[in-house]
Protein backbone atom coordinates (compact mmCIF):
# COMPACT_ATOMS: atom_id res chain seq x y z
CA UNK A 1 0.00 0.00 0.00
CA UNK A 2 1.21 3.32 -0.72
CA UNK A 3 0.04 4.46 2.91
CA UNK A 4 2.56 2.25 4.61
CA UNK A 5 5.70 3.14 2.17
CA UNK A 6 5.09 6.77 2.06
CA UNK A 7 5.10 6.25 6.30
CA UNK A 8 8.16 3.88 5.86
CA UNK A 9 10.18 6.95 3.84
CA UNK A 10 9.55 9.42 5.69
CA UNK A 11 10.15 7.69 8.94
CA UNK A 12 13.67 6.99 7.34
CA UNK A 13 13.96 10.51 7.63
CA UNK A 14 12.82 10.94 10.74
CA UNK A 15 9.68 12.61 10.12
CA UNK A 16 6.39 11.44 11.42
CA UNK A 17 3.38 11.21 8.60
CA UNK A 18 0.39 11.21 10.91
CA UNK A 19 -3.25 12.16 10.80
CA UNK A 20 -4.68 10.34 7.72
CA UNK A 21 -7.87 12.03 6.32
CA UNK A 22 -9.97 10.64 3.64
CA UNK A 23 -13.92 11.16 2.33
CA UNK A 24 -13.68 7.41 1.54
CA UNK A 25 -15.03 5.13 4.89
CA UNK A 26 -13.42 2.10 3.62
CA UNK A 27 -9.84 3.33 3.17
CA UNK A 28 -10.78 5.20 6.42
CA UNK A 29 -11.26 1.66 8.25
CA UNK A 30 -8.28 0.26 6.43
CA UNK A 31 -6.14 2.53 7.34
CA UNK A 32 -7.35 2.11 11.30
CA UNK A 33 -7.33 -1.55 10.86
CA UNK A 34 -3.18 -0.58 9.82
CA UNK A 35 -2.48 1.65 13.32
CA UNK A 36 -2.80 4.58 11.19
CA UNK A 37 -3.24 8.15 12.97
CA UNK A 38 -6.98 8.65 11.22
CA UNK A 39 -8.14 12.08 11.64
CA UNK A 40 -11.94 11.75 12.30
CA UNK A 41 -14.56 13.33 9.82
CA UNK A 42 -16.33 15.87 11.95
CA UNK A 43 -20.09 16.39 11.03
CA UNK A 44 -22.84 18.69 12.84
CA UNK A 45 -26.61 18.76 11.12
CA UNK A 46 -25.41 17.29 7.68
CA UNK A 47 -22.90 19.59 7.15
CA UNK A 48 -19.20 18.59 7.23
CA UNK A 49 -16.98 20.85 8.42
CA UNK A 50 -13.97 21.45 5.89
CA UNK A 51 -10.45 20.74 6.16
CA UNK A 52 -7.48 22.09 5.05
CA UNK A 53 -4.98 20.23 3.27
CA UNK A 54 -1.58 21.86 2.02
CA UNK A 55 -3.08 25.54 2.99
CA UNK A 56 -6.06 25.16 0.95
CA UNK A 57 -9.54 24.73 1.99
CA UNK A 58 -10.78 21.05 0.99
CA UNK A 59 -14.78 20.06 1.33
CA UNK A 60 -14.76 16.37 1.99
CA UNK A 61 -18.15 15.46 1.07
CA UNK A 62 -18.20 16.99 -2.55
CA UNK A 63 -14.27 16.69 -2.74
CA UNK A 64 -13.52 19.80 -4.19
CA UNK A 65 -10.67 22.60 -2.90
CA UNK A 66 -11.98 26.30 -2.33
CA UNK A 67 -10.59 29.58 -1.13
CA UNK A 68 -12.60 31.02 1.26
CA UNK A 69 -11.95 35.09 0.40
CA UNK A 70 -13.36 36.81 2.84
CA UNK A 71 -10.76 38.15 4.22
CA UNK A 72 -9.08 39.28 1.83
CA UNK A 73 -12.32 40.90 0.68
CA UNK A 74 -12.25 42.93 3.51
CA UNK A 75 -8.98 43.39 3.57
CA UNK A 76 -9.09 44.85 -0.38
CA UNK A 77 -11.88 46.94 0.15
CA UNK A 78 -9.83 50.04 2.43
CA UNK A 79 -8.46 50.83 -1.38
CA UNK A 80 -5.24 52.03 0.12
CA UNK A 81 -3.09 52.55 -3.11
CA UNK A 82 0.42 52.14 -2.16
CA UNK A 83 3.51 49.26 -2.76
CA UNK A 84 3.00 48.72 1.55
CA UNK A 85 -0.56 47.63 0.87
CA UNK A 86 0.06 45.49 -2.64
CA UNK A 87 2.49 43.79 -0.72
CA UNK A 88 0.27 42.70 2.26
CA UNK A 89 -2.28 41.75 0.02
CA UNK A 90 -0.43 39.65 -1.79
CA UNK A 91 0.67 38.33 0.84
CA UNK A 92 -2.44 36.78 2.10
CA UNK A 93 -3.06 34.80 -0.84
CA UNK A 94 -1.32 31.43 0.33
CA UNK A 95 -1.41 28.58 -2.88
CA UNK A 96 0.90 26.09 -2.43
CA UNK A 97 -0.29 23.68 -4.81
CA UNK A 98 -1.25 26.83 -7.95
CA UNK A 99 -4.94 26.56 -8.12
CA UNK A 100 -4.78 30.17 -8.09
CA UNK A 101 -1.97 31.27 -10.12
CA UNK A 102 -3.47 32.66 -12.76
CA UNK A 103 -4.81 35.50 -10.08
CA UNK A 104 -1.37 35.52 -8.23
CA UNK A 105 1.13 36.01 -11.40
CA UNK A 106 -0.85 38.86 -12.40
CA UNK A 107 0.01 40.78 -8.82
CA UNK A 108 3.32 39.34 -8.78
CA UNK A 109 4.04 41.35 -12.52
CA UNK A 110 1.98 44.25 -11.00
CA UNK A 111 4.22 44.38 -7.89
CA UNK A 112 7.26 43.70 -10.12
CA UNK A 113 6.21 47.04 -11.88
CA UNK A 114 5.92 48.71 -8.94
CA UNK A 115 9.03 47.84 -7.43
CA UNK A 116 11.19 49.04 -10.72
CA UNK A 117 9.51 52.26 -10.48
CA UNK A 118 11.60 53.10 -7.09
CA UNK A 119 8.58 53.72 -5.34
CA UNK A 120 8.41 54.22 -0.99
CA UNK A 121 6.72 51.97 0.75
CA UNK A 122 4.07 54.39 1.44
CA UNK A 123 3.66 56.24 -2.19
CA UNK A 124 0.53 56.29 -4.05
CA UNK A 125 0.88 54.67 -7.21
CA UNK A 126 0.64 56.30 -10.77
CA UNK A 127 -2.44 56.16 -11.84
CA UNK A 128 -2.15 53.14 -14.82
CA UNK A 129 -0.75 50.75 -11.96
CA UNK A 130 -4.09 51.83 -10.07
CA UNK A 131 -6.07 51.07 -12.53
CA UNK A 132 -3.95 47.52 -13.34
CA UNK A 133 -4.42 46.57 -10.10
CA UNK A 134 -8.35 47.22 -9.29
CA UNK A 135 -8.81 45.13 -12.54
Amino acid sequence: MTCIESKQILEDASMDLRKWRTNSSELNQRLKNLNFEVDEHKESLNTLIASNVLGVGWNEKSDTFYFDSSDLGTFLSKRIHTKRYLLQAAGRLFDPVGFIGLYTIRIKCLIQEIWCLGLDWDDKLPKQLEVSWNK
